[in-house]
């Protein structure tokens, strides 16, 4: 239980859709949007490189959690963020297997990136080359800082699934302005006014309020995990949650299952990759909402043996 309460804030923070139709919304009328197109829109695309040509060159290779892993995919998103997924870089299935949740391990790096033309430059890693083209397989340049040019790996290229309208909305980065907890305690509701913030979540708070005043018995050691710093999902179906002052991110993958455009509101079914992120609190579907500049997120949960919440969010 205690690894599930922690995600059921953790998850509900980290942003992953959530009912949201504001009183204006619910009636279909006047809503109006005012979100400009991601930055790096017309850039996004997902890369799953030929690891066979990287193996063993270290400026592509890390070691996490005693794990080495080597680049195995770049996917470029809509708002100038650059995701490195590296995978476990070993030749035994055997030895993959024994690790929970058997298979290959992966790890996820964030980076921001500016971009010239073909050319990437991404904080924390280097540059990498990618050639504007139409084809499904091309080659990329990659130039890690410190280390040679390693070129033309080979990579097969996937262009965003979701490129219709709601999907523009909330493919980019979000940071949380303003957080509201209404939890149903006995049938009756509580605690429903908004709690402005900085752009900074922090989720020990929450759940920290939601035992003292709810008695919802959640575990609040959230490690490097306390303070959710921006929300980033992508049309090749991912979402990605930073943190502030932490390396570490989770990420996962989302899908539309339902979608109004006259409302501005759609539903979304998800799921993390990491398996150890309590999927079966948090029900993996959810909705979400646009309105003006903001997007608004919404998560229903039980909390504990007597509490039910639902943590809605505003995101800017």
């Amino acid at each position: 239980m205690k690894k599930l309460s922690y995600l059921m804030a953790l998850a509900a923070v980290a942003g992953l859709f959530m009912t949201a139709c504001s009183e204006e919304d619910e009636t279909g009328n006047g809503v109006t949007v005012q979100l400009t197109d991601p930055a790096t829109k017309d850039l996004a695309a997902k890369y799953s490189l030929d690891k066979s040509q990287l193996n063993g060159l270290d400026g592509v290779k890390i070691v996490e959690d005693g794990v080495s892993a080597v680049l195995s995919e770049i996917e470029v998103t809509e708002d100038n963020g650059i995701i490195f997924t590296y995978e476990e870089q070993t030749g035994s299935s055997d030895a993959a297997m024994t690790r929970a949740g058997g298979g290959l391990k992966k790890f996820w790096k964030w980076h921001t990136f500016t971009a010239d033309g073909d050319e990437f430059a991404v904080a924390g890693f280097g540059k990498i080359i990618i050639k504007t083209t139409d084809e499904d397989i091309i080659p990329i340049s990659l130039i890690p800082e410190g280390f040679g040019t390693i070129e033309d790996v080979m990579s097969s290229v996937y262009k965003p699934k979701f490129v219709d309208e709601l999907s523009s909305y909330l493919c980019r980065t979000w940071t949380i302005n303003a957080y509201r907890v209404i939890a149903n305690v006995d049938a009756t509701n509580v605690g429903t006014s908004w709690t402005k913030i900085d752009g900074n979540c922090n989720l020990k708070k929450i759940m920290e309020d939601l035992n003292t005043k709810h008695n919802a018995n959640l575990d609040v050691e959230l490690g490097d995990k306390e303070v959710v710093e921006s929300i980033t999902f992508s049309g090749n179906e991912t979402f990605q949650i930073k943190y502030k002052d932490s390396e570490d991110m989770d990420e996962g993958a989302w899908d539309w299952t339902s979608q109004d455009a006259t409302k501005k509101s759609g539903a979304i079914a998800y799921a993390w990759y990491d398996e150890n992120m309590g999927n079966d609190l948090l029900g993996g579907v959810a909705t979400v909402s646009f309105k003006g500049e903001e997007c608004r997120l919404k998560l229903s949960a039980k909390a504990g043996k007597s509490c039910e919440t639902q943590i809605e969010f505003k995101l800017k």
